[in-house]
C-alpha cells in the first residue's frame, strides 16, 4: 500500500506533466530552438517550424496582462520569418507593427535592423543605436552597429562601436574577428 502522502504527490507530479505549458515555457524552448538554427548550418527548416509553432503555442495561453510573453513570442515569429527568407517587406512589417505595441524593446529593434543589415545597412544603424541606448549592457548591439558600419565603409565608425563591444563584454567571442576586420580595413584605434 502507498502512503498517502506519497499518493497525493504523484497525482500532483501527473497533474503537472499534463497541465497546458506556460506561455513563457513555450516561447522559451521556441527561442532556443532558433538559437539552435543559428548554430547551425541552418539547413534545418524543422527547427523553425517548431519554433513557430512553440511560438504560436504561447500567444494562445499567454493571458492579455503578460506583455513579457506577448512580446517575446511575437518576436520569435518576426525571426522565424526572417530566417526563413520570407519576403523582406513583410518582415519588415510584422517588426514595425511588433514596435508600435512594444516601442522600447530593445531585442525587437536589434533584430528589425539583423533584417535591415542585409537590405539597407544603413536602415540598421538607427535600430542598433535604439536598441544600444534601451539595453547599453548588452555588446550585441554595438556588434550590429559595427558590421553596419562596415556594410556602410564607414571604418571609424564601426571601430568605434568595436571597442564600445570590448567595454561592454571584453570576453564576447564575435568582437576579436570582428576587430580584425575592422582593422584590416584600415581602421587603427586612436589612442
Amino acid at each position: 500500500m502507498i502512503p498517502a502522502h506519497q499518493e497525493l504527490e504523484s497525482v500532483q507530479l501527473v497533474q503537472e506533466s499534463t497541465s497546458p505549458p506556460t506561455a513563457a515555457a513555450c516561447f522559451e524552448k521556441a527561442e532556443a530552438l532558433l538559437q539552435q538554427y543559428c548554430d547551425s548550418d541552418k539547413t534545418d527548416g524543422g527547427l523553425l517550424l517548431q519554433a513557430k509553432h512553440l511560438a504560436s503555442r504561447a500567444l494562445a495561453v499567454a493571458q492579455d496582462d503578460d506583455h513579457v510573453s506577448l512580446c517575446a513570442s511575437e518576436l520569435v515569429l518576426c525571426d522565424v520569418a526572417r530566417l526563413s527568407h520570407a519576403d523582406w517587406r513583410q518582415v519588415e512589417g510584422m517588426y514595425e507593427r511588433l514596435l508600435a505595441k512594444y516601442p522600447a524593446d530593445a531585442a525587437t529593434r536589434h533584430n528589425l535592423a539583423l533584417l535591415y543589415l542585409d537590405w539597407n545597412p544603413a536602415k540598421a544603424v538607427p535600430q542598433f543605436v535604439m536598441a544600444g541606448r534601451l539595453a547599453p549592457q548588452k555588446a550585441r548591439h554595438e556588434i550590429g552597429l559595427a558590421r553596419a558600419y562596415l556594410k556602410l565603409h564607414e571604418y571609424g565608425l564601426a571601430g568605434a562601436a568595436v571597442e564600445r563591444a570590448k567595454k561592454i563584454e571584453p570576453e564576447n567571442p564575435h568582437i576579436k574577428p570582428l576587430h580584425e576586420e575592422v582593422r584590416r580595413r584600415g581602421w587603427a584605434p586612436v589612442f
